[in-house]
């Protein structure tokens, strides 16, 4: 008994050290999930606030929540300092570091919602621009756990600590725009010139984590990668509207609807490319149109911002050939596309897929029933 008590306790001992020596690490994967929470909240926030029922309901005012979210931000900023320096140095200041940016955060989401909230729904995009900002910052955030979780303990040459400078470079950038955003977001001269440049920003950042070697969680269908090359088509047309308009107001709703149809662009390329069914040549070729498509729309985005500083009609004429460019490379995804298709390519979760297999499964049972009744002889009559 005693020796059994002995074995329990020296048991206990290592799980303890182990989970000291993991502390930081746990840490980082509790305010990853966090922060992936706070990214979810944040979508359906911006979703209630482009339907327009955003209501404050107090008579707050932007002014208000304006130093709050200041102060919130720099402090953020601390913590991503704290969280650098936190791989290189014991699990233990890893771990505070890692609680300390995921309080953060959420703290900076609340009043950047308080905030949007206080302008009132007779503005919807302006309180989606706000709220879009923080929301770089929460997955900047989110980006910058993972490396430096990554990072933890490796030698300062090791290629997982240039990647976390690269996020915490990132995470700065994006703090920075939220900054200027709070700043202009009352600015009706210049806050849809702030609300472009940092969906350009926004973009930027979505294609080089496109172009990464991550593979994607789950699949879909060439059907829903087509599906999302329409939301390109309509997002191109308002950005020649914006620009040949140069209201603010277009350009905010430009900017919002940019970062959503790319955004939702890549993730479904990506989605359907990494599909089981679909051969590598085809693979390469959605990932090179949509990395094309992306840096065309980019460019033409760059070209209302052109438009907005200096409208003169050569800068206007641009808009059309940007746009005929982003039409070509739509025109190239489709094609691939609906190429997918041809590879049999077809999910089979999809309920249109479950019906035709359910009417085929039906349709061999009935002509096999046909076959054996073809083969059945009437009895013969008794004499």
């Amino acid at each position: 008994m005693d020796g059994w008590m002995v074995t329990v306790c020296g048991v206990s001992l290592v799980l303890s050290a182990l989970q000291a020596g993991n502390k930081g690490t746990q840490a980082c994967i509790t305010a990853a999930s966090a922060v992936s929470g706070i990214i979810a909240d944040l979508d359906t926030t911006i979703m209630f606030a482009s339907a327009g029922t955003l209501n404050p309901e107090n008579e707050d005012s932007f002014a208000d929540h304006r130093e709050s979210i200041l102060k919130t931000a720099k402090a953020l900023v601390e913590d991503t300092k704290l969280l650098v320096a936190g791989a290189a140095s014991s699990q233990e200041k890893l771990a505070q570091a890692a609680h300390s940016s995921a309080k953060t955060i959420t703290q900076l989401t609340e009043v950047v919602k308080l905030g949007a909230t206080s302008m009132g729904s007779e503005g919807p995009e302006t309180q989606v621009v706000l709220i879009n900002a923080v929301r770089d910052v929460a997955k900047a955030l989110a980006e910058l756990i993972g490396a430096t979780k990554c990072a933890a303990g490796k030698a300062a040459d090791d290629l997982s600590m240039y990647q976390l400078k690269s996020a915490a470079k990132v995470m700065v950038t994006n703090v920075t725009s939220l900054l200027k955003t709070v700043k202009a977001v009352e600015d009706e001269a210049t806050r849809g010139t702030r609300a472009l440049e940092a969906t350009i920003e926004c973009i930027k950042q979505e294609l080089t984590l496109f172009q990464s070697k991550d593979v994607p969680e789950k699949s879909t269908t060439p059907e829903e990668f087509t599906r999302m090359t329409k939301g390109i088509t309509t997002a191109t047309a308002k950005a020649v509207a914006a620009g040949n308009s140069a209201q603010q107001e277009d350009v905010i709703a430009t900017a919002n609807l940019s970062r959503k149809a790319i955004s939702e662009m890549l993730a479904t390329c990506k989605q359907a490319a990494y599909h089981p069914e679909v051969s590598e040549e085809l693979r390469n070729k959605a990932l090179q149109y949509s990395s094309e498509c992306t840096t065309g729309y980019i460019s033409l985005l760059e070209q209302v911002l052109q438009v907005l500083q200096k409208p003169t009609a050569e800068q206007k004429q641009q808009l059309a050939v940007h746009s005929k460019h982003v039409a070509a490379c739509v025109t190239e995804l489709i094609q691939t596309a609906e190429a997918m298709k041809g590879s049999e390519c077809v999910d089979p979760q999809d309920p249109t897929v479950i019906a035709e297999t359910e009417l085929l499964g039906a349709a061999t049972s009935i002509e096999a029933a046909a076959k054996k009744l073809e083969q059945l002889k009437p009895r013969a009559k008794p004499k």
